[in-house]
């Protein structure tokens, strides 16, 4: 995955990109740590014909949570102490997408679109009194994923895009089993609604 986007980086960079922008996002997940995060990322974006657009993107997400727990390990000869539990959980999401818009409607574009992408997810999650470290996860996902999108275009003499669309991703299970199952191990699905504006050149 690195690899195809590192080379496809240099494809863009030899030639002029057709759009760059700035997007916000919110995202729905399954997972109990990731929840329903508002995100921002970047783009760029190169149109192959009238209606095939390939992107490269990027989106970064965070949840902050406190809640009630227990910390200490027998194991490390810690005793139990019932307190507060701060938790932070990270999304990153590296993602290329194909887009295609056979619909087209003056200054409208309606299509649909296919990706893959690169999850990096993290948790800290450390007791509020004692400082105990609770969880520390970090684990790569691969995602594919399915969107529809449309593209407006509000006037030809001004180089901007608006674009909205919505991704339905299926992110792969943990492809290192822990000894115990940690809240990335299984197999996430998200769903995210995508504003994003950009300008041509």
């Amino acid at each position: 995955m690195r690899i195809l986007i590192a080379f496809l980086l240099v494809t863009f960079r030899s030639s002029p990109a057709q759009e760059l922008g700035l997007s916000v996002a919110q995202l729905w997940t399954n997972n109990s740590e990731l929840l329903e995060p508002t995100g921002i990322g970047v783009y760029v974006s190169k149109s192959l014909s009238k209606s095939v657009v390939v992107r490269l993107s990027y989106e970064g997400f965070k949840t902050l949570r406190t809640f009630e727990g227990v910390t200490g390990n027998a194991f490390l000869g810690e005793s139990s102490v019932q307190e507060q539990i701060r938790s932070e959980s990270r999304a990153q999401i590296f993602r290329l997408g194909l887009s295609y818009f056979p619909l087209h409607f003056d200054w409208v574009y309606l299509g649909f679109g296919i990706s893959v992408s690169e999850n990096a997810l993290s948790l800290r999650q450390t007791g509020t009194q004692t400082s105990r470290l609770v969880i520390n996860e970090d684990v790569q996902k691969l995602g594919l994923g399915y969107s529809l999108n449309a593209l407006f275009i509000p006037s030809q003499s001004i180089p901007m895009r608006i674009n909205i669309s919505v991704t339905n991703d299926f992110l792969e299970r943990s492809r290192s089993e822990p000894v115990v199952v940690q809240p990335y191990t299984n197999p996430i699905i998200t769903v995210s609604l995508q504003l994003a504006a950009g300008f041509s050149f």
